[in-house]
């Protein structure tokens, strides 16, 4: 603005020459004039530097918030899932205890008596060796029990033809039937009953039907003394199967 002022008070041009060169002049410095006026328009304020020190303050906060929420969840289901399976192991040494030294006729043959079928108890026992595993399953599925062992969903105990099915919570951790995807073709299966007999099994195949999907449960022959082990795929909501024969058949 000061060009401009500077310009105006020179003298007026009196010739045609004298008036041209005032008028470039007068449009070099209108438009260095505008240029200064965008450079301050679009000249950032600056922030104070004790805002920017607040809200790192609060950008950090929140971070951690939802870094320790986040850590304090993992170790919340880490120290669950490890509880569940310390008191299945429980169960299953205290079972084998009362198999061996019981008299009583508290471990008779449960498969078959299921008269009341609200007690839900210990009536056998299930090892993979391929996969380490080695669980006491309960009489009859209820959540509250899936949730600290392996169940009978359906089926007797291969004295009688037909399919034994045993379902188990998979945790992704190793632990109850997580690691049945890693079984093989005639991997052993073992089912050891309260009569202190042994059924060996052998892995046929292994499939994944949808959650909705009874057929791994009716679908069988009757000739023949069946098992299937399931368990959810937790990434596509499936169920895992493993079906086995008896080794004698």
């Amino acid at each position: 603005m000061n060009q401009i002022l500077i310009t105006k008070n020179k003298t007026k041009p009196t010739n045609l020459n004298e008036k041209v060169e005032f008028a470039k002049e007068l449009s070099v410095t209108l438009e260095n004039d505008k240029i200064n006026q965008n450079i301050h328009v679009h000249e950032e304020t600056p922030i104070h530097p004790e805002k920017k020190r607040k809200d790192f303050q609060i950008i950090l906060f929140v971070s951690l918030a939802i870094i320790l929420s986040l850590i304090g969840f993992f170790m919340y289901l880490f120290f669950d899932h490890h509880h569940k399976d310390k008191l299945a192991k429980t169960l299953s040494q205290n079972y084998e205890i009362l198999r061996l030294y019981s008299t009583s006729s508290a471990l008779e043959d449960t498969f078959t008596s299921q008269e009341n079928p609200a007690e839900n108890t210990l009536i056998g026992k299930l090892d993979i060796p391929a996969i380490s595993l080695s669980y006491s399953f309960f009489s009859h599925l209820d959540e509250s029990s899936l949730a600290i062992s392996p169940c009978r969903l359906y089926g007797e105990l291969p004295t009688a033809k037909g399919n034994l099915c045993i379902a188990g919570h998979n945790y992704d951790n190793g632990k109850f039937f997580s690691s049945l995807p890693h079984l093989n073709e005639n991997d052993e299966i073992i089912i050891s009953d309260n009569q202190h007999r042994s059924f060996f099994y052998r892995v046929v195949y292994t499939y994944e039907v949808k959650a909705d999907d009874l057929s791994p449960i009716y679908d069988y022959d009757g000739n023949r003394s069946e098992l299937t082990l399931i368990t959810c795929n937790n990434i596509n909501q499936n169920r895992f199967v493993v079906k086995a024969l008896l080794s004698s058949e």
